[in-house]
């Protein structure tokens, strides 16, 4: 969530942006004053921004959801919000042979899944991230991976993007076009200009097998058995929640293992159930962020704390048939609890 303080006005320049210049992330790491700040509608006001701040020497950055930790869009310039740029279209691409979905810049995921979900015939994106409350060019850009195994990630799904560089003008990049800008534009931080439209490879709507267990560490975290998962699943992911069990007998802590994989079969849960699920996770995360309140305050409480949210709000082994985006975005409120975060990327030999 981006918060910007003050009345909505207009600017010289017809392009809408707020009179107070303060702007923070939604894990609120990142806070700063620019010198202006921006909400495009349209390709003509991205153009304007552009030109006026070459105009000016001006450097831009820009942010949408404002997931993301790290500086990116941190700037004493020009900061360029791309929310408001929210138009989907879905085609099928003849020379391809397949359906693609092209939004602008600011399209929630949410809203991409609910425009593919209903489409005649429905479709889905096959890799997304957990949170569907990021907009498509903010996950393609930071080079977002979702939990996919196999196959291809986020940012290989887009086949061409339409570009507003430092010349105030639009270009497009596809691999048709050249295939070595187009690499260049998948996972590009911004540094080629602002990304106005990008277009996926979607796919026919199918359903995942989605599964948690909840086997001992002892038991899981061997490497041959590690490879087997990883080779042997569409989707994994491996979660360890401190203090699971009782004494702080690490050997015996559990793992929440969730894995996804592609199947035939009709879904088990229907739409209302997987709402109410939805709705009821978002009020567990709302009454957690007030436990871990409670946690910063009292440390010495945090292992009985997380044994009690693990046994109550975690461990519970299921299988269930959802459709696609319901099982790679399978946990709603997130944004709930604004947090911190630090990743570590290990190579594997296979």
């Amino acid at each position: 969530m981006s918060f910007i303080k003050d009345t909505f006005v207009k600017v010289k320049n017809d392009v809408e942006h707020f009179g107070e210049k303060e702007w923070h992330n939604w894990g609120q790491n990142q806070e700063f004053t620019p010198d202006e700040i921006f909400r495009p509608v349209n390709l003509h006001d991205l153009k304007k921004i552009v030109k006026k701040a070459k105009e000016n020497n001006k450097k831009i950055r820009c942010a949408a959801a404002g997931h993301t930790w790290s500086s990116l869009s941190v700037t004493n310039g020009y900061l360029v919000i791309v929310t408001d740029l929210n138009k989907i279209e879905i085609q099928y691409n003849e020379k391809l042979k397949t359906w693609t979905a092209t939004t602008e810049a600011g399209v929630y995921l949410k809203d991409l899944d609910k425009k593919l979900r209903h489409h005649d015939p429905p479709l889905t994106l096959d890799a997304a991230t957990v949170l569907n409350t990021v907009t498509t060019a903010g996950i393609v850009s930071t080079g977002s991976h979702g939990a996919r195994c196999s196959n291809s990630n986020i940012p290989d799904k887009v086949i061409s993007f339409q570009i507003v560089t430092a010349d105030g003008e639009l270009h497009e990049f596809s691999d048709e076009i050249d295939p070595v800008e187009m690499s260049a534009a998948r996972i590009s931080f911004g540094l080629l200009g602002i990304i106005y439209k990008l277009t996926f490879k979607v796919e026919p709507m199918f359903n995942y097998i989605m599964k948690d267990t909840f086997p001992t560490i002892t038991d899981y975290w061997k490497p041959a058995n590690l490879k087997n998962e990883v080779l042997n699943n569409d989707s994994l992911e491996i979660f360890y929640w401190p203090f699971n069990t009782p004494g702080l007998a690490e050997r015996n802590d559990k793992l929440w293992v969730k894995t996804c994989n592609k199947t035939d079969l009709n879904a088990t849960e229907n739409q209302v159930e997987l709402k109410l699920a939805s709705a009821f996770q978002n009020f567990e995360l709302e009454f957690g962020d007030h436990v871990y309140e409670h946690v910063a305050k009292f440390p010495e409480s945090t292992p009985f704390v997380s044994h009690l949210l693990f046994k109550v709000g975690v461990e519970y082994e299921s299988e269930k048939i959802v459709p696609a985006p319901d099982a790679i975005h399978y946990q709603s409120g997130i944004d709930n609890i604004p947090c911190m975060d630090l990743e570590f990327a290990f190579k594997v030999n296979h």
